[in-house]
């Protein structure tokens, strides 16, 4: 896991937890709040006739992928308020920004799908990617962030990231991943050696 800060925002990675351990150790970031989902599985999530009876919605304006170029009419989803966590599609290459009021999107850039995460002034980019890039992408992730102001930001794609500006939360997922990352540990611990390929760290 690896922990830092941009302003008021609090930030951590981690290679061995994903957006469903944070969810079921952590429920109290969704529960009573409103969760906008801009990717699922790497794409956007389809609302059911019973989704949208229980009060989803599509909102959203233009979606861009990383090379800030369009993509299709934003259709994110944005949940109703949350009751059960368990209410929540969980994919991989999932992105959230988590509200405690209904939000008002436009246009938004999506980065979860270009590998990002907020690690230590970097992305996480193929290393191919160049310095200006990086700076690039980071400024329009905090940038976004600051403007959308949201109760947290979660995202996976095989690298967890959260980040929030509640120190009271952002304690909580801590110790929750600390808990993941040591379980995964000791998992590992226990294999023979040709199996330490399957173990993440």
């Amino acid at each position: 896991m690896i922990l830092g800060k941009n302003g008021k925002w609090m930030w951590l990675t981690s290679k061995a937890a994903c957006l469903k351990d944070v969810v079921e150790l952590c429920p109290q970031l969704v529960i009573d709040r409103f969760v906008l989902i801009t990717s699922y599985d790497s794409g956007y999530v389809t609302l059911t006739d019973e989704h949208l009876q229980a009060g989803w919605q599509y909102t959203g304006g233009d979606a861009q992928i990383f090379e800030w170029r369009p993509v299709r009419d934003g259709q994110f989803a944005l949940s109703p308020r949350v009751s059960n966590a368990a209410m929540l599609p969980i994919d991989m290459y999932d992105e959230w920004y988590v509200f405690y009021k209904p939000p008002v999107i436009h246009q938004l850039k999506i980065f979860v799908n270009a590998g990002f995460s907020p690690t230590s002034g970097k992305v996480g980019l193929a290393e191919k990617t160049s310095s200006d890039y990086y700076e690039e992408f980071e400024t329009h992730f905090w940038q976004q962030l600051s403007e959308l102001d949201p109760r947290a930001y979660v995202a996976d794609n095989f690298n967890l990231s959260f980040v929030t500006s509640d120190e009271i939360l952002f304690d909580q997922v801590v110790l929750a991943v600390q808990d993941v990352e040591l379980e995964v540990s000791t998992a590992c611990d226990a294999k023979s050696p040709t199996d330490l390929n399957d173990c993440s760290t």
